[in-house]
């Protein structure tokens, strides 16, 4: 089964400096050279909570985690040896963060109005466009596409017009691709939070992911199993965790 992890953006910079110390000073560098606080911030939270999950579910220390990159760019971890798999994506609020035991690709995307009809036509084929009659369906298939291309690994080394989405319900395709790393895959879509689409993608087919939300006391449960910090308070007293 696919878990998709969402995370708000909110909790980034309740816990900015919490989150920070489970990620590599030399990445933090890194996303520091980026202009924008919150660019940093979606880049933190996902990264450091994909080190938290993964600890928990591998038993060790986060920053003992070590990812390399396949010849495409995606990550995988490296260490220690696992059979799991995961993949990020984020777009204004949100981060997701897909864990699943075989090769998963995942996208989230903020509606940002309507596209123009160039874009369309640049990223999805005839028989795809005749489906696409609003902003919401541009974005639903949009995301799906990036969601396979991530989960094969390939990104965009592979142009969106070379993978047709054939769908098997409402809420589910099969990628139909003369690439055969993408032909076959299964990708599905839904409505997140009225203004943003979220896609996910595997191989072999499954069914509706198991969806994990976050709230403050939910992130601090984690960091607190694995961050040593004197001075960490401020736990809140209700919990907003919960399964859709």
């Amino acid at each position: 089964m696919i878990e998709l992890h969402l995370f708000p953006l909110s909790l980034a910079y309740q816990q900015e400096r919490y989150l920070r110390q489970l990620i590599p000073a030399l990445q933090l560098q890194h996303w520091q050279r980026r202009r924008q606080h919150a660019d940093q911030l979606r880049s933190i939270l996902a990264h450091a909570a994909t080190r938290l999950l993964l600890a928990d579910k591998l038993h060790c220390s986060p920053l003992a985690i070590r990812f390399q990159l396949e010849p495409q760019g995606k990550p995988v971890i490296s260490y220690p040896d696992s059979a799991w798999h995961m993949n990020i994506s984020h777009s204004g609020q949100w981060v997701v963060v897909a864990l699943a035991p075989f090769a998963v690709g995942v996208d989230i995307e903020q509606h940002a109005g309507a596209p123009e009809v160039e874009l369309i036509r640049s990223c999805f084929t005839p028989q795809e466009q005749q489906s696409i009659h609003s902003t919401e369906d541009f974005y639903r298939a949009w995301c799906a596409k990036e969601a396979a291309l991530k989960a094969a690994g390939t990104g965009f080394a592979i142009s969106p017009l070379e993978l047709e989405l054939v769908p098997t319900s409402a809420a589910q395709a099969q990628v139909h691709s003369p690439h055969p790393i993408l032909n076959g895959l299964h990708v599905g879509s839904r409505l997140w939070h009225q203004s943003y689409s979220l896609a996910w993608c595997s191989q072999p087919p499954q069914g509706q992911p198991k969806y994990v939300s976050y709230g403050l006391s939910d992130l601090q449960k984690h960091i607190k199993r694995h961050v040593i910090a004197d001075n960490f308070t401020n736990i809140c007293n209700s919990s907003h965790y919960h399964e859709q």
